[in-house]
């Protein structure tokens, strides 16, 4: 069906007029009516739980937004899927400061370890790391 449905009456002067209306039955989608089932409502889908693993680019800030092709929610009646929206929420580290898309952090070195050099323990985004310290590293290198 076209989900229309022609209406027609009878006025009081014997005329009789002709409307187009919206099929009760169907709500104008043209499918007849279907029991629906108790999984999906009649919309053809479901809420499913996933996880989807995405790459956040460096240098996110707060409000940014990533959209995600077609890993949104399902269409109804088998409609394709949308985007997922996902907005960004920066939380500052414990031992880093960002500086525009740069991250920095301060590292208290014995006097040994600047003459001398070596490597140290520091810690990144990515979790703990060893960085070389120069022989004669001087204040603020």
């Amino acid at each position: 069906g076209l989900g229309e449905i022609l209406k027609s009456r009878w006025n009081g002067g014997g005329v009789k007029s002709m409307q187009l209306g919206v099929c009760p039955a169907c709500g104008g989608k043209g499918m007849g009516a279907v029991a629906h089932c108790n999984r999906c409502a009649g919309e053809g889908r479901s809420h499913v739980k996933r996880h989807v693993r995405v790459q956040v680019p460096a240098g996110v800030e707060a409000g940014n937004v990533l959209r995600v092709q077609g890993m949104g929610d399902a269409g109804r009646y088998g409609g394709e899927a949308g985007d997922l929206l996902i907005k960004f929420h920066v939380h500052p580290g414990d031992n880093l400061v960002r500086e525009g898309q740069d991250l920095r952090s301060e590292l208290c070195l014995s006097v040994y370890d600047a003459l001398l050099g070596g490597a140290v323990s520091v810690q990144t985004a990515r979790g703990e790391m060893l960085l070389d310290v120069p022989a004669g590293t001087q204040h603020g290198d």
